[in-house]
């Protein structure tokens, strides 16, 4: 679960908001090669804190075609 759904994953509230409109551009854009940039959007519950960002739809294809991926771990 993330803030994204509207529920606090940490503190279960519903107090979740977002600059929705990316006004305050409180953080800087993930640079993602020469030239391009992945907006960050910003979601805070405001009864616990807790803050997370996401990239908008755009700036993630742009990393996903720029960045390598990350492989998982295997158990040992």
């Amino acid at each position: 679960m993330s803030l994204r759904s509207g529920v606090c994953p940490n503190c279960e509230s519903t107090e979740v908001h977002h600059d929705s409109a990316n006004l305050m551009r409180s953080a800087p854009p993930l640079r993602v090669g020469l030239g391009g940039a992945a907006i960050r959007l910003h979601f805070v519950c405001t009864a616990c804190g807790l803050v997370q960002d996401f990239v908008e739809p755009e700036g993630a294809r742009l990393i996903r075609a720029k960045w390598p991926r990350v492989e998982p771990a295997e158990d040992s």
